[in-house]
């Protein structure tokens, strides 16, 4: 019905300047694919508005592929000072350290830096934090980029678990490469999700629909914007 999704997209439209944009963490190029039809999700760590990338994430990947005691030592200290950049920077590449076998860089093991951020921030918001971290030192040159996003894609679930509406909305996203293969749609959805057969919009697969529904019913202003643009879209036959 055509009323329908443009009622739908006008009361979306209307929601998205109210809702938690989580500072942008989340950051979407224009256009929801790129020239080879793959979603193209970046992902800026950072609690700064002005910045556009984590210096501290960058050195921290460079120390760990140089095994840069003293390096270390620095981003260390400024992660106990406060710099919460650090911090996250910290978790996620220990983490790292852990899989791979090799001593803690930052003098402390993974947990001892998740624990923390956690303590400051609550478990919802830190799981998140160090997902995103995680997910952009994947970009690092000689880093192992799958496995390094495969760790972010499940951190990353802890958020949404609890309830961190920007979690949700990038597993709508990174679901689909790095699926939870226990994951089985509830029988019953207390939230609406996108129809299979919006292809343009991704989204393909139960886990990744369910998470964007998710991440639309909890506050994240860009899944509810997308709803609105992918019912607009839907064929005349749907109902």
């Amino acid at each position: 019905m055509p009323i329908f999704r443009i009622l739908f997209l006008a009361i979306s439209l209307c929601l998205v300047p109210c809702l938690s944009h989580a500072e942008d963490l989340f950051i979407r190029k224009p256009g929801l694919m790129d020239e080879n039809g793959i979603n193209d999700l970046q992902i800026i760590p950072v609690t700064k508005q002005d910045l556009n990338f984590s210096p501290a994430c960058n050195w921290a990947t460079i120390f760990y592929r140089e095994n840069d005691t003293q390096g270390a030592a620095k981003l260390r200290e400024q992660a106990l000072n406060g710099d919460m950049e650090a911090l996250f920077a910290l978790a996620a590449i220990s983490r790292l350290a852990e899989v791979e076998n090799r001593p803690p860089l930052f003098g402390a093991p993974a947990a001892f830096w998740e624990d923390w951020a956690v303590r400051m921030l609550g478990e919802k918001e830190a799981w998140f934090r160090i997902g995103a971290a995680l997910f952009i030192c994947s970009t690092a040159d000689h880093l192992p980029e799958t496995r390094l996003q495969q760790m972010a894609t499940d951190t990353l679930r802890k958020a949404a678990r609890l309830g961190h509406p920007e979690a949700m909305f990038a597993l709508g996203f990174l679901s689909e490469t790095y699926p939870d293969k226990t994951f089985r749609l509830p029988d019953k959805l207390e939230f609406f999700i996108l129809p299979q057969d919006i292809k343009e919009y991704g989204c393909q697969t139960p886990e990744s629909r369910y998470w964007m529904g998710a991440a639309a019913a909890n506050g994240s202003a860009r899944a509810t914007g997308l709803f609105g643009s992918a019912y607009l879209a839907l064929p005349p036959s749907w109902t």
